[in-house]
């Protein structure tokens, strides 16, 4: 029956998404402009932002696929880890919102390693206090940091490109994203089954949360640099 309103809902949402949505008129460009077709690979800050959207793609299903067992492990019942869970759904709701408001008043780089503290946070309390409320505060968590995440580091990679290429660079990284997605679940129940239950998931994704904090760090001490640089041509003129 969840399955089935899932659907229904799903195909309500196609049917006035094709009524209602509409392509946008193309923008005119010139010659100059066609020049600033970015080359992809090429593109440092872009790059790092795709392997950052990887690295949240392996990690971010983790405590979505295998709460409830690692609750139910330790003796919780359906309710209790369903409702945990169901927590974490409302927290997603108002999460994207929530680091959207964040990001406008410190910055968006800011913002992100933030989001990416807090998302290795709530992997990592579950292991370390496996009791109910450790695990409704680490579903709080990763449920309001997911959505705010995908934000963020969208927002991050069009301010990589013109504003004609943001669509595209938005779906150039998002490979990167689905490729994580594809591999994610899969390493996380090796290391269940073979390398200490789901606590090696958790601190996996934990791990990779913060491989991805250490991406998100380097561009910004590259600006700063960059910014030293300018500063000091500047003062020599």
């Amino acid at each position: 029956m969840t399955w089935t309103c899932f659907g229904i809902i799903s195909l309500a949402v196609v049917l006035i998404a094709m009524l209602v949505l509409s392509n946008p008129q193309a923008a005119g460009h010139s010659a100059g402009q066609e020049q600033e077709k970015p080359k992809w690979l090429r593109n440092k800050p872009l790059m790092k932002i795709a392997w950052l959207y990887f690295a949240i793609g392996v990690a971010y299903l983790v405590p979505n696929l295998y709460q409830t067992g690692y609750m139910k492990a330790h003796g919780f019942s359906d309710a209790t880890a369903g409702t945990a869970f169901a927590a974490a759904g409302i927290c997603s709701i108002v999460g994207g919102p929530i680091w959207g408001i964040v990001s406008d008043r410190i910055g968006v780089n800011k913002a992100l390693v933030i989001a990416l503290v807090c998302a290795a946070a709530g992997d990592i309390i579950p292991i370390l206090l496996p009791n109910a409320v450790s695990f409704f505060i680490s579903a709080a968590i990763w449920g309001s940091t997911l959505g705010g995440l995908i934000a963020l580091i969208q927002v991050k990679a069009s301010q990589q490109v013109s504003p004609k290429y943001v669509s595209v660079a938005i779906g150039f990284i998002s490979v990167f994203y689905a490729v994580g997605q594809m591999l994610g679940p899969g390493a996380a129940g090796w290391l269940i089954e073979r390398l200490g239950g789901f606590p090696a998931a958790y601190g996996f994704g934990a791990v990779v949360y913060l491989l991805g904090l250490v991406l998100c760090i380097r561009p910004n001490k590259e600006a700063y640099q960059e910014a030293e640089q300018k500063k000091s041509a500047d003062a020599e003129v």
